[in-house]
């Protein structure tokens, strides 16, 4: 199964990687763009690399692609289409994306941010300043993007998602199968 994690700041992506990674061990690959592209050919270069991670693991865990994360965080209007291309292109691999979307007032309570190790300051003021806005542009983003929504503080519902997650990636079809009817839900 190839899995893609998307959603703002705080908002569980990382913590959801690692209790899967922890759970399944070598059964998947886990892999982690990092920082912005800081040019247009590394923001190419990044999304060649993910295409191509997603071609050779069946098994794979993406924690972001920049085809969603710059439109949020880095909007720019020259690069609009491409970034639109990539994520048609993307589409037509066929992952299970998850939107890890908690309640906004979870999202904006920047006081319970746990950051990466080697986040700058500037970074962690550009999320603390913009969050709202960050918010809503995964928002109105992922309206247009199948995916499964993913509310860590909704127990019963998170403990199936993460149960179809662990049990797909056993290669267990019925699991998968539950996961794109969940995304076809939330389809376009």
């Amino acid at each position: 199964m190839r899995l893609i994690l998307e959603g703002p700041d705080n908002a569980g992506k990382t913590t959801l990687a690692r209790k899967l990674t922890d759970e399944l061990g070598q059964a998947i690959f886990y892999f982690h763009p990092g920082g912005k592209p800081d040019s247009l050919a590394a923001e190419l270069e990044c999304m060649s690399e993910q295409f191509t991670m997603i071609v050779q693991h069946s098994n794979i865990l993406m924690d972001r692609v920049t085809c969603i994360s710059q439109r949020v965080y880095n909007p720019d209007p020259a690069q609009a289409q491409l970034r639109a291309d990539a994520l048609s292109r993307l589409q037509t691999m066929a992952p299970v994306v998850v939107y890890c979307r908690p309640s906004t007032d979870r999202l904006l309570r920047v006081q319970d941010f746990k950051w990466r190790p080697g986040e700058t300051d500037e970074h962690k003021q550009k999320i603390i300043s913009g969050q709202h806005t960050f918010v809503t542009r995964y928002d109105e983003l992922m309206r247009g993007v199948p995916h499964v929504h993913y509310d860590w503080e909704d127990e019963v519902s998170a403990r199936h998602i993460y149960q179809n997650l662990v049990y797909g990636f056993m290669g267990r079809t019925v699991s998968v199968n539950t996961l794109y009817h969940l995304m076809n839900l939330r389809g376009m």
